[in-house]
């Protein structure tokens, strides 16, 4: 149990610090690309273990706290510039463009995006897609899907009216239906069953209590990949933004973030399962 929870923890470190490695490349980057002269660019944060500064002036760092990372740029601060630095003034950040300015402030997330979309291009092209098949196969005890009549071996062919192909749209139209209940339409021994499952009203979280562990790969095209690459990395972002919306207005709960302690556990499933497994867990 502890080796495993040294495992995960350890793993969590690996892959959170890819994650953060891309995101602040992306700053620094654009940065560079602007004409900023960057101070540092550390991954982690607190006392540096280990630094070497380049040939351009940059401080490149592994500091002690393994739990984010940053790109430090002369000029982020006009009140604190020094003619100590030894920069010149179209160097600093503040003195670039405004849209200069943006660019460098978003390159970021853009990083991680065209990451996520270039790692399923390449996992899509290679060894096609991976999805898991709308088809229960547990029904957790007590659950809404157990009380209202949905049965492990049901495929499931509509949610509210809409098609489903993967189990990856029944988890998405569940967290994104409004309602006190939910509208399935599933093929159980050849016959159609339309199967009305109210949630539990003093749940925050939409939970119906269904899994399903039936994978298929489906070998394509370069061409359908690309297009799976750009549609699957255009959900992923839409997800982003309807978590985050939700926060705000109260549609989602605190408790479908998966917290530290989930992602970490996650990590340590990932790189025990391959390489494949490990960077679509990145790419997401």
């Amino acid at each position: 149990m502890l080796l495993s929870g040294v495992f995960n923890f350890l793993s969590f470190i690996v892959v959170f610090s890819i994650v953060v490695f891309i995101h602040e490349l992306g700053h620094y980057t654009v940065a560079r690309a602007c004409g900023v002269k960057i101070k540092a660019f550390s991954i982690g944060f607190g006392k540096m273990l280990f630094s070497r500064i380049d040939r351009r002036g940059t401080k490149w760092a592994i500091s002690v706290i393994p739990f984010g990372g940053y790109v430090s740029m002369y000029g982020e601060d006009p009140l604190s510039v020094s003619k100590e630095d030894g920069v010149a003034e179209h160097e600093y950040l503040f003195a670039k463009s405004y849209l200069q300015r943006i660019a460098v402030y978003f390159a970021g997330p853009i990083a991680n995006i065209l990451t996520a979309l270039l790692i399923f291009l390449f996992t899509f092209t290679l060894f096609g897609i991976l999805f898991i098949q709308p088809i229960i196969t547990t029904i957790q005890d007590g659950s809404p899907a157990d009380i209202y009549g949905l049965a492990e071996g049901d495929e499931i062919l509509y949610i509210n009216d809409i098609e489903i192909n993967s189990f990856s749209d029944v988890t998405d139209k569940i967290r994104k239906s409004n309602g006190e209940s939910i509208n399935f339409i599933v093929s159980r021994n050849n016959e159609k069953l339309f199967i009305d499952v109210k949630l539990d009203p003093d749940k925050e979280k939409r939970v119906v209590g269904i899994s399903s562990n039936i994978i298929k790969v489906q070998k394509v095209g370069i061409f359908t990949s690309i297009g799976e690459a750009f549609i699957t990395t255009y959900r992923l972002v839409l997800d982003t933004f309807y978590l985050i919306g939700g926060l705000f207005t109260g549609n989602v709960g605190i408790d479908s973030i998966g917290g530290p302690i989930m992602i970490a556990v996650y990590s340590g499933a990932s790189i025990k399962a391959g390489f494949l497994v490990l960077i679509r867990f990145i790419a997401k």
